[in-house]
């Protein structure tokens, strides 16, 4: 049985896709925030603390979305164990960097990744 035949490798890749979506639209907009302040950088020191914490928002959801693609091959290729494995440890992660980078992007998509690391179990066979 091919897993692209099975609906909840299915829905688990879809749940990734929809992650790898939010996590990169939500590092291209903290981009462009981040931006935005730096024609005022000779004004005051503020503005470039504000575009190393964009910046840092912005890294940490494109390596999010770059660790979720590989996951998502991982389960193309029928890798259901080592895609459990990996999927759950880029949850806590994605939640952990998360918090720390008080980042909201990457907090929904610690949330999109859970909810698919709850599908591995109904994959029959596994």
């Amino acid at each position: 049985m091919q897993n692209q035949t099975l609906p909840e490798a299915k829905s688990m890749k879809d749940l990734n896709k929809a992650g790898i979506i939010i996590a990169f639209v939500s590092g291209i907009i903290y981009f462009l925030q981040g931006i935005a302040p730096l024609k005022f950088l000779g004004k005051s020191d503020i503005y470039g603390i504000m575009f190393f914490m964009f910046f840092i928002r912005t890294l940490v959801l494109f390596i999010i979305g770059i660790g979720l693609i590989k996951i998502n091959r991982m389960i193309y290729r029928g890798e259901f164990r080592k895609a459990k494995k990996r999927q759950l440890i880029w949850t806590i992660l994605t939640f952990v960097l998360g918090m720390i980078s008080l980042n909201l992007g990457a907090i929904i998509v610690g949330i999109i990744t859970l909810l698919a690391y709850k599908r591995y179990g109904d994959i029959p066979q596994f």
